[in-house]
């Protein structure tokens, strides 16, 4: 089935430009619908949300329009987190509880399950996640809803008829970051404003449920911050924001130019913010002249650790000789991990604090 081509071709005739803010750079000549219909191969091959396909309504029907508010959120305030929180990403090969009092977990890990009926069925209680994961049972547990597609596309999917934001009610969790649905230089505007909407509605859901969130700062182009500033300065309440450095940004020069957004977000606000940084230790000491606080999350000790690997003090990761449980290996590495943090958060504020 060949698409209609879609008219008008530019940022500057189209309805959806004050939404967006438009294709940076390319407001007068150019737009993101300028393949649609013509070089995109029809539905069959294509997954964007697009007014060209059949059923762009019942995707803007989903979420009630693709420019309306947010609902109301419970963001997290209260609570100072640590420079490192340790990913967690299942109990296998220990015996004993980590000891760390701050733990995250992943959404792919913790909400299993792939039909309505057994989706979230092993969240019976904080007690049995704690358990499960052989964490302390009086840790805190941070939702980490950064992942791949499947797995926040599941959560999208089940989450209203499957009970599961009632159970995540029940697990005492600090706060969730809310699902990071992807933002695609190559893909029509019309999917991002529809992702963008998906987070804004994952977040008021998970507050009405009493779960605190920590909005992800998805975004694709310099239009996209704008839209950021406008959402936090509505919400003064907020200080911790998070952002993922595991993916795209591991490329430097668009890691660091994330975090000179994120700085002059700062900046243009008046106040302070607290990142929580998904996978990007690499970026610690660039963070760090911008940011009182910063918090950094990944699964790398762990994951080293499943592997019979210790960080070094060179901070290479070495094979280790450990066989059976890998309790004591884990705690090392988490501490070498949180150390190494710590140290490059120091080292980049030796440089003197610069506005961005």
């Amino acid at each position: 089935m060949k698409l209609p081509v879609l008219s008008p071709p530019t940022c500057t005739a189209c309805g959806f430009r004050n939404a967006c803010g438009g294709i940076h750079g390319q407001q007068v000549f150019g737009g993101c619908f300028h393949s649609c219909g013509t070089g995109c191969g029809g539905s069959a091959r294509c997954d964007w949300v697009c007014p060209a396909k059949d059923d762009f309504v019942d995707h803007v029907r989903e979420v009630g329009g693709l420019d309306t508010a947010a609902g109301p959120i419970l963001p997290l305030t209260s609570t100072e987190l640590p420079s490192y929180i340790p990913l967690v990403r299942h109990g296998s090969s220990r015996s004993s509880r980590l000891s760390a009092n701050v733990v995250g977990l992943t959404i792919g890990d913790l909400v299993r399950g792939a039909e309505q009926d057994d989706y979230g069925a092993s969240l019976a209680s904080a007690l049995d996640v704690r358990d499960k994961f052989k964490i302390r049972s009086d840790a805190r547990v941070l939702l980490v809803c950064v992942a791949d597609d499947r797995p926040l596309e599941r959560y999208w999917a089940l989450r209203t008829n499957s009970g599961v934001l009632e159970k995540l009610a029940g697990l005492d969790l600090l706060a969730a970051t809310i699902p990071n649905f992807s933002v695609f230089d190559d893909a029509p505007r019309t999917h991002t404003l529809w992702n963008w909407r998906r987070m804004a509605i994952v977040a008021s859901e998970l507050s009405s449920v009493g779960v605190a969130v920590i909005p992800h700062l998805n975004s694709g182009q310099v239009e996209d911050w704008e839209r950021w500033y406008d959402f936090l300065r509505d919400n003064p309440a907020i200080t911790y924001v998070a952002k993922e450095f595991q993916t795209g940004l591991r490329v430097r020069a668009r890691g660091l130019a994330a975090i000179h957004s994120l700085a002059t977000l700062q900046q243009r606000l008046g106040r302070r913010l607290h990142p929580l940084v998904v996978g990007g230790v690499a970026y610690a000491a660039d963070l760090a002249p911008h940011f009182d606080r910063i918090t950094f999350a990944d699964s790398q000790p762990f994951m080293k650790a499943m592997y019979r690997r210790r960080r070094s003090r060179t901070g290479t990761w070495e094979l280790h000789p450990a066989r059976g449980v890998v309790d004591d290996l884990l705690e090392e590495n988490i501490a070498a991990h949180a150390a190494h943090v710590r140290a490059e958060l120091a080292r980049g504020r030796s440089r003197g604090r610069f506005a961005a």
